[in-house]
């Protein structure tokens, strides 16, 4: 079916639409939470300090102002840039830019680790006895949380083999990372893989001299890899809303473990940023696979047109 100049702009707009409405629900949440929680914010910045700490805290923060003027104040300067300070007076977007792209490299590496393993594995044991490793492996990978194959990792090559250090390094939370999505990645492309064997311009393809291999590298693997790419970025969405419990576990200055302390701080200004700013990131990550289902799988063509 032909891609038409009135459906990929239909097809964004509506994606957008979407993104705005998502931003608009979850800074009002991550507000109304704050404020429902019923803790004195500025009573636990200021600590022991004189009176007038405090009340310089709720003069920053508009603790005296209700929390929809605070939510509306929140909003524009969340468009415009202005993300003020945090409760320690560190500006919130040089601690962003500080911690993002960590976040960004481990989660972008753990996705390119686990696309490397499913697809190499796949296509060399799809239709083989062995393929059944395949199966037994998606299925004790997905039954682990993990932070338990953290720790089992953290054990085995932290404690038994003492080759990696117990926090601070990168290595274990991307081969966590990495073996969970590989899981979901082998389960879908073998699916897909099998289907392609079966068809007959495989059986063509071989009746005319063509190689195996070369049929498995090229026509199955095109094929094949159809909705592969597009999960691709669901799951690095969900690599980086799970990278803040290993960067807190490991110690790593990324924006996830950011996200964690500023939790545990009452740090509103710094809290509903970030949550703003992931909601942004998961909400583009979004429209870029349905973009890319949409080129990709007919079937998902016709359901747009």
């Amino acid at each position: 079916m032909r891609v038409t100049d009135s459906t990929v702009p239909a097809l964004i707009l509506k994606n957008i639409l979407k993104i705005i409405t998502t931003l608009l629900i979850v800074s009002l949440l991550v507000f109304l939470l704050l404020d429902l929680s019923g803790a004195d914010v500025a009573v636990y910045i200021s600590g022991d300090r004189i009176a007038t700490g405090e009340e310089a805290v709720r003069e920053n923060l508009l603790l005296e102002r209700n929390i929809f003027y605070r939510y509306f104040f929140f909003l524009l300067n969340f468009l415009t840039f202005s993300w003020g300070e945090s409760i320690y007076s560190e500006d919130i977007a040089r601690l962003v830019s500080s911690r993002l792209p960590f976040t960004l490299l481990l989660s972008l590496s753990s996705l390119f680790v686990s696309l490397v393993i499913s697809i190499l594995l796949t296509l060399f044991l799809a239709r083989s006895r062995a393929s059944r490793v395949l199966d037994a492996y998606s299925l004790i990978i997905f039954s682990l949380p993990s932070m338990v194959l953290a720790l089992f990792l953290t054990l085995l090559f932290s404690v038994r083999f003492p080759l990696l250090p117990v926090s601070g390094n990168i290595a274990i939370p991307v081969a966590v990372l990495s073996l969970m999505h590989s899981a979901l990645f082998m389960r879908i492309f073998k699916k897909e893989v099998l289907s392609e064997l079966d068809k007959d311009y495989v059986r063509t393809a071989l009746s005319y001299g063509k190689s195996w291999k070369k049929i498995m590298r090229t026509d199955v693997f095109k094929n094949a890899s159809r909705t592969l790419f597009p999960l691709s970025f669901s799951s690095f969405s969900s690599m980086l809303l799970g990278s803040a419990v290993l960067e807190t576990m490991f110690s790593l200055p990324g924006f996830g473990s950011l996200i964690v302390s500023s939790a545990m701080a009452r740090d509103v200004n710094l809290i509903a940023t970030a949550v703003m700013l992931i909601s942004l990131l998961v909400s583009i990550l979004s429209l870029l696979s349905d973009i890319c289902l949409y080129f990709l799988d007919p079937q998902s063509r016709r359901n747009n047109e």
